[in-house]
């Protein structure tokens, strides 16, 4: 895939998981608006999404590094939108990592492969190997994660957990609660794997990140990506 495919992908990803989390919040959201669906003083110009709402409407666009660079068109309209009372514009810039994570012939685990490794985690846990149990629990989460992301065309070898997880929350894969048990953990997980001990109870944080595999086990990934 070429770098450019790849941020338009990322970009588009992005904007998803706004209109996820504008439509939440009782806006009436439009992505990529048709003219009839624009105001007259946007009729130039093609906004990647326009949320409808009180107290104020919102003009978004998402762009990343390269095309955030002589964007004139964004100086253009960030003027003739701050010139509307009730309205304003969120920029969102989203960057990818500039490295593949890991080697780009790695592959996800397949489904039976994470169901063994909570399966595992499950056991290390009666054991009283808590450490061993959280990170093979987070493995199998993480991985879900991942696959969700790549069912949305997104090369996730470039991507952050914590973006990946952000964006599984935006977009309905992950609840609230499962969401914030997830980034607690993530800061236990990056404790560990850099040789640092960790700050929490991994007992009864490992239960919770199985409890959350467990569940994902069951998800339909390409119904909630598409």
């Amino acid at each position: 895939m070429k770098r450019s495919e790849f941020i338009a992908q990322l970009e588009q990803r992005r904007l998803r998981a706004i209109a996820r989390e504008y439509a939440q919040q009782g806006y009436r959201v439009a992505r990529h608006p048709h003219r009839a669906e624009r105001p007259d003083f946007l009729a130039a110009f093609e906004p990647d999404l326009i949320a409808y709402g009180a107290p104020e409407n919102v003009v978004v666009e998402v762009r990343s590094r390269e095309t955030l660079d002589g964007a004139d068109d964004l100086v253009a309209l960030t003027v003739a939108v701050n010139a509307q009372p009730g309205w304003r514009i969120d920029l969102v810039v989203t960057n990818p990592r500039e490295q593949s994570l890991v080697q780009q012939d790695t592959a996800l685990l397949a489904h039976d492969e994470i169901q063994e490794r909570v399966v595992a985690a499950r056991q290390l846990l009666r054991l009283e190997q808590a450490e061993g149990s959280f990170v093979l629990a987070w493995s199998a989460v993480e991985t879900f994660v991942r696959q969700f992301g790549e069912t949305g065309s997104v090369p996730v070898d470039y991507l952050g957990t914590r973006t990946l997880l952000g964006d599984a929350y935006s977009l309905g894969m992950l609840s609230l609660e499962d969401y914030e048990a997830l980034r607690e953990a993530l800061q236990q997980r990056n404790a560990i794997v850099h040789g640092y001990r960790a700050s929490a109870d991994l007992g009864n944080l490992a239960s919770k990140i199985i409890d959350i595999a467990e569940r994902l086990l069951a998800v339909d990934a390409a119904a909630l990506a598409s």
